[in-house]
């Protein structure tokens, strides 16, 4: 019988070809941007496998998240594992993603995830030595999947999501690769709808579970008052000053909000904004727009905000604390064609939440944050739009009260997935576990 590595083996030479012409016309493009932008490089000699070598371990499982989100989603898999014994390693692909994981669960747990070269990736398994891989959302790279193959290493995807666009993608995908799948024994997925999406990509029922979203279960429905004072306290804002928090701003975001925040004061006087850029290196272009609006404090300068208009957050780190203080919040990278971020931070104090019209990346949940009253969707990308749904919503009576308890209601039906993908694991990892409790 022929295994699926042996058949796919020579597919990898042309991945890695594919690669290679990738790196040589974008890679340069790609640094000059970074250079430009100021944003860190990655530490490239490890995204080749080039890492620090771990100690042999009886049962060592490998988890990996391309950046942030995926990281926090995997605390409750990784707290799982080691509760039963294994030794976890985290690995992560970005910049922020890395430090996230290296503040959560340790330096010495964590390395930088490899490039999808074949040497690269067969590099790091030689100097990780895991016996298991979790993979968090849609991190399906062909020849890492291959080296598990070959190397007999069991692959899982865990909080799995698979939008209509990915889906368009993947199947042209399967169509040139259609055993590429195999080597992933297990698909625990977020919702029903990922998992016909992954059928339909000839993935075998038995080998998908729908466990449900496990950011879910990072998070809990908070109260706010006592943050919210304090940061009221902190920021030096009148308790009768309505907030408008907008976390995760990309460019072309601040331009609208920062409008619409100054026609809003004709009917809200005293009204405020907290604005936390996606990446602080775009800090001095934020800062000059915001400027231009009215007074303008750092978070950092606590006597700059008392008077501020506009208080931009120069740290990271805050923004989930940050939302407790919000009337009202925005969360960004949907008036421009990013796709959104994360929308549970400020549905965890129960906040009205507003976007722009672009949310593929939080479809699902957004769809059921506005059913249940929590979210609104502006239909356009503009100054007037953004000054009506803000006003829209500040006038509303019980908005508020409504969106928590519509928070709470998602919350309720989100509750138990991790022990549910922890199910799922245990599915495929009978022998590991059994010899993790021999050796514990």
């Amino acid at each position: 019988m022929v295994s699926t590595h042996d058949s796919l083996s020579p597919m990898r030479w042309i991945l890695d070809a594919f690669y290679l012409a990738l790196v040589v016309v974008v890679g340069p493009f790609w640094a000059i941007r970074r250079l430009w932008r100021r944003r860190p490089m990655p530490p490239l000699l490890a995204r080749f496998g080039w890492i620090a070598p771990l100690p042999a371990a009886p049962s060592r499982v490998w988890v990996h998240g391309v950046s942030v989100g995926e990281v926090l989603a995997a605390r409750g898999i990784v707290a799982a594992l080691r509760a039963q014994g294994h030794d976890v390693l985290i690995s992560s692909t970005t910049v922020a993603g890395l430090a996230t994981a290296r503040q959560h669960f340790g330096a010495e747990h964590v390395r930088e995830g490899p490039l999808d070269f074949s040497c690269s990736v067969r590099r790091f398994l030689k100097r990780v030595r895991p016996q298991a891989l979790v993979l968090l959302e849609l991190e399906l790279w062909p020849n890492t999947l291959l080296a598990c193959s070959a190397a007999n290493i069991p692959v899982m995807l865990a909080n799995g999501k698979l939008s209509q666009r990915s889906l368009r993608g993947w199947r042209r995908v399967v169509r040139v690769m259609p055993k590429l799948l195999r080597p992933v024994r297990m698909f625990a997925v977020q919702s029903e709808e990922h998992a016909a999406r992954f059928r339909s990509l000839g993935v075998a029922p038995e080998r998908i579970q729908t466990c449900g979203n496990l950011k879910f279960d990072n998070v809990v429905l908070k109260s706010r008052d006592a943050e919210a004072a304090r940061q009221r306290e902190r920021l030096g804002f009148p308790e009768s000053a309505p907030v408008v928090v907008a976390g995760s701003t990309h460019a072309g975001e601040e331009e609208i909000l920062l409008g619409a925040i100054v026609a809003a004061r004709r009917v809200f006087p005293e009204l405020r904004l907290v604005l936390a850029p996606r990446h602080l290196e775009r800090l001095p272009v934020v800062l000059s727009a915001a400027a231009a609006h009215g007074r303008v404090g750092l978070l950092t300068r606590a006597s700059e905000c008392r008077d501020a208009v506009v208080v931009v957050v120069d740290t990271m780190g805050e923004l989930a604390t940050l939302y407790a203080l919000a009337d009202l919040a925005f969360v960004g990278g949907t008036l421009v064609p990013v796709g959104g971020h994360n929308l549970l931070e400020p549905a965890a104090f129960g906040v009205p939440i507003f976007t722009g019209p672009h949310i593929g990346n939080v479809q699902a949940l957004g769809e059921e944050l506005v059913h249940e009253g929590v979210m609104s969707v502006m239909t356009l990308s503009s100054v007037g739009e953004c000054e009506n749904m803000i006003n829209s919503i500040l006038q509303q009576q019980g908005s508020g009260q409504r969106a928590r308890a519509g928070a709470a209601r998602v919350f309720a039906a989100h509750s138990g997935s991790l022990p549910r993908t922890m199910q799922a694991m245990a599915a495929i990892l009978p022998a590991l576990t059994k010899e993790s409790v021999c050796h514990g």
